[in-house]
Order: structure tokens, then C-alpha cells, then sequence
């Protein structure tokens, strides 16, 4: 039987996986869980001057949330305007005080409804130098790491997070004139923005388009 979930119903994980609706605030095996909504439209919380840089509307694009550092990676994908393909690099990060307040929020919250203050945050975007469109007027720009070249546009790729990293494998961009898929290996490095295409060392998987990954933690 399936159950409806408003946004801001608060529900539990139980140990077999399972997402439960639950009215209480904590149970014997149970974690809670509860949704929240991110404000857009006001960048950082500030009443005026913020920069409302944001991505475009899209498509097939990939994304990879950073936990440790409150910070969501989104990449590529199909521009819903102009039917391109995007290649820059977009993060958002949570602002400092209401990850800060963030607990304390959840733990006040009414058991009924969850907390009902909206997240703010800002959007921060990188780009080559040769694709900085008007729309990306605002972005930084990359380099490539030595003599590797800057991943090619495309969507429907995969965006893996690392400790101080981001790997992207796979997808589908245009090789020329003609539609292509990829099975390029590249590592982002968080610290240095750079790119860096892995050298082909072994099998591969080959070409794919929506490929799924996990990171498995060294023992």
C-alpha cells in the first residue's frame, strides 16, 4: 500500500530500508526523516543586493551532494532554452547559519508538520573560458590540469563525489556534428578547479548513458 507524503510530513527510515509516515517524533529503530524546502529566491537570506546567479532550467544533467561539506555539484545536461548542451559546473552550498541552526530547527520542530523555515543558499558556477556564453557571463573560469583537455558537453553522464574530488563517467555529448556517447573517466579536484582526464588502464565498462556508480570506502 502506498501512503501520501506531503513536503513537510515527518516520516522514518526503519532498518529494512522502508520509508513510514509516523506522526511520533523518534521509535525504536527508526530514524526520522523530514523535507525542507531551499529558497531561491533569496539568495543567503540577504533582503537585497544578492546575486541571483542560478543554472537554467534543464535536463539529463547529473548532480552529486557533498554532505561533509553542505554542497550540491550539478553538471551538464540539455538547456531547456536553447536545446544545447551545458558543460559548466554549478554549486550550491547551504548558507553557514542555518547549517548551524539546522539541528536545533529539526529538534523544535511541531511533530505534526517538521520545521517550516526555509534553507537558504548561493549558487557559484565555473566554465572554460571558450564556452562563457551570456549566460554564463558570471562563471569563473577553468583550466585544464597540464595538457589534458576540459570534458566535452553532454548529459545523461554520472557525477560521483570522492573526498576532495568529484569523478564523471560516461554520457552522451556531440563528437562534431554527430551524436556520440562517451566512456571518458575525468576527476575534478575541488581545491585546485582543475580537470584531469584518468589514463585508460585496463577494461572499461565501455560507452554508457545514465551509468550508476558507488564509491566503496577503503576498509
Amino acid at each position: 500500500n502506498e501512503t501520501n507524503i506531503s513536503a513537510t510530513t515527518p516520516c522514518e527510515l526503519n532498518a529494512t530500508g522502508t520509508i513510514v509516515h509516523s506522526p511520533s517524533r523518534s521509535s525504536a529503530g527508526f530514524e526520522r526523516w523530514v523535507w525542507r524546502e531551499v529558497d531561491l529566491s533569496n539568495p543567503g537570506g540577504n533582503a537585497a543586493g544578492a546575486s541571483r546567479l542560478a543554472p537554467t532550467p534543464r535536463y539529463g544533467h547529473a548532480a552529486a551532494w557533498v554532505a561533509s561539506e553542505r554542497a550540491l555539484f550539478v553538471l551538464g545536461g540539455v538547456l531547456r532554452q536553447t536545446r544545447e548542451l551545458g558543460m559548466a559546473l554549478w554549486e550550491f552550498r547551504l548558507a553557514d547559519e542555518d547549517v548551524a541552526a539546522g539541528a536545533s530547527a529539526d529538534a523544535s520542530s511541531d511533530s505534526d508538520r517538521g520545521p517550516t523555515s526555509s534553507l537558504h543558499g548561493s549558487w557559484r558556477c565555473w566554465t572554460a573560458a571558450a564556452s562563457r556564453s551570456a549566460s554564463h557571463s558570471a562563471c569563473e573560469s577553468l583550466a585544464a590540469d597540464g595538457d589534458s583537455p576540459l570534458p566535452q558537453a553532454r548529459r545523461g553522464h554520472m557525477l560521483l563525489p570522492t573526498r576532495e574530488a568529484l569523478l564523471l563517467y560516461g554520457g552522451r555529448g556531440l563528437s562534431g556534428s554527430r551524436s556520440s556517447t562517451f566512456d571518458d573517466l575525468w576527476l575534478f579536484n575541488r581545491s585546485s578547479l582543475r580537470w584531469r582526464l584518468l589514463p585508460r588502464v585496463g577494461e572499461r565498462p565501455g560507452d554508457s548513458v545514465g551509468p550508476v556508480a558507488a564509491l566503496a570506502a577503503a576498509a
